[in-house]
């Protein structure tokens, strides 16, 4: 996960670690399978409620990011719903950690 943090600009992951803290950021509907992370994170905003995909996967020695937003599709860029998912990924780890299970993670 922190493999594909680096690849967020500041002000992509400053708005997606506040929409987390707010919760006008949501990851939802997890899912996680050999390889590949799933899920549906909703954005609450001046738009109204919107729902994105966003898909990571391990491709070979690197990784894959899929996002439906605008941002990912039109500019490329590592959107603030790949940083809220990477985010909620890294604190689903941290957890399992602290109570010694395993949820099936992808490491990045």
């Amino acid at each position: 996960m922190r493999k594909i943090l680096v690849k967020v600009d500041d002000g992509r992951l400053g708005r997606a670690v506040a929409g987390l803290v707010q919760r006008s950021l949501v990851v939802e509907d997890v899912v996680r399978d050999s390889g590949e992370i799933r899920a549906k994170v909703r954005s609450i905003g001046k738009r109204g409620v919107r729902v994105y995909s966003v898909a990571f996967s391990i491709v070979g020695r690197g990784h894959a990011v899929f996002c439906s937003c605008e941002d990912r599709r039109k500019r490329g860029a590592y959107c603030k719903h790949i940083a809220a998912l990477a985010l909620h990924e890294l604190g689903v780890q941290a957890y399992a950690r602290s109570t010694r299970s395993t949820v099936g993670l992808l490491q990045m």
